[in-house]
């Protein structure tokens, strides 16, 4: 499995900061109609965060995750509480700003664990 696939992405903005989130994922045995299934469900107490100021020094890295290059500072109480659950893929689509790739290369490999 590849390292970025073990996590779950979640960009979000709050008073002018567009943060990246990096959740670890783990398994979850589930009894379903007496037979046991197996899940991978968010790991909320493990993650780490990219927070990046949505000022013009950072316009291109921020157009990113928000997925809009018409983003613009006057506009920044139209993007706050802006949150959305994103997959590695859209994380890693053509252009990735050089901030983005250092932070997802960063990321810790690990083993999926079962809760």
């Amino acid at each position: 499995m590849n390292k970025l696939d073990k996590y779950d992405f979640n960009i979000y903005v709050s008073n002018g900061i567009a943060s990246l989130v990096a959740y670890k994922q783990r398994y979850q045995t589930l009894t379903i109609n007496g037979e046991d299934k197996v899940a991978i469900e968010t790991d909320t107490a493990n993650y780490s965060v990219l927070p990046i100021p949505m000022v013009d020094e950072y316009s291109e890295e921020v157009a990113h995750l928000l997925d809009n290059e018409q983003w613009d500072l006057e506009d920044l109480d139209d993007w706050d509480e802006y949150d959305d659950w994103v997959g590695s893929t859209f994380l890693t689509r053509d252009g990735v700003p050089a901030m983005i790739v250092s932070f997802l290369d960063h990321l810790p490999d690990y083993e999926l664990e079962t809760k």
